[in-house]
């Protein structure tokens, strides 16, 4: 039993059926009842583990040590005597605490590396995305602005085309007015020289007419010169 570590500073007890302390560190309780080195709650654990023979643990405040201790209690059967003695296991509370906190700092401290690394891996990427989206940006800038300048190109063009468009309806419309006049006076020639035609019809009706009457046109040139 002495061989026995437990943590640190734990220590085991041995109890026979009866109660009396067979081993404990401290020699000066041997062959005493353990209920003279316990406090109450232990003791009423030990009597029900002896009673029922099931194993149970409790929190107490050691009356040797005067540490708040973990303690386990559990009974066996000595062979070959019919008889159950009682191992008690007890361990500072800060002792049997001190793996499970270094298992905690070490949970915490692997969070805490893995949070930083999250953080970092984050800034790489959302700087990754901001100046992607930068760049695209930027390039829809300069898309819009030479969509802008075409569009104006196209505007300038539109409005010389519509220009020259106005100024060939103008020259046509002139042409048109020319075309007009200038049939206007060939009718009128035409009309003119109908009226001459016709003219000269009387008068060759008038010889006529003169030469049916027995007038000679000699006497009509004489008189004429008369």
């Amino acid at each position: 039993m002495a061989r026995l570590k437990i943590f640190d500073s734990g220590y085991a007890t041995l109890i026979s059926q009866d109660g009396t302390v067979v081993y404990h560190p401290n020699r000066d309780v041997w062959m005493n009842p353990v209920y003279s080195i316990i406090d109450e709650t232990l003791g009423q654990a030990v009597r029900t583990s002896l009673a029922d023979g099931q194993a149970r643990d409790v929190e107490i405040v050691s009356k040797v040590t005067g540490n708040r201790s973990l303690v386990a209690v559990a009974p066996y059967a000595v062979a070959g005597t019919g008889s159950s003695w009682m191992i008690i296991l007890a361990a500072p509370v800060n002792e049997a605490m001190a793996e499970v906190n270094a298992g905690v700092r070490i949970i915490v401290l692997i969070g805490a590396v893995l949070l930083i690394l999250a953080i970092v891996v984050l800034y790489f990427l959302v700087s990754g995305i901001t100046r992607t989206l930068a760049a695209i940006i930027d390039g829809l800038r300069s898309a819009s602005h030479h969509v802008t300048s075409a569009a104006n190109e196209i505007s300038r063009s539109s409005q010389n085309f519509a220009e020259g468009a106005t100024e060939q309806a103008a020259s046509l419309e002139q042409t048109s007015s020319a075309l007009e006049e200038t049939a206007s006076i060939t009718r009128q020639n035409a009309d003119n020289a109908s009226k001459a035609d016709d003219r000269r019809g009387d008068d060759g009706e008038t010889f006529r007419f003169s030469g049916k009457t027995g007038c000679r046109p000699d006497s009509l040139r004489a008189g004429a010169g008369s």
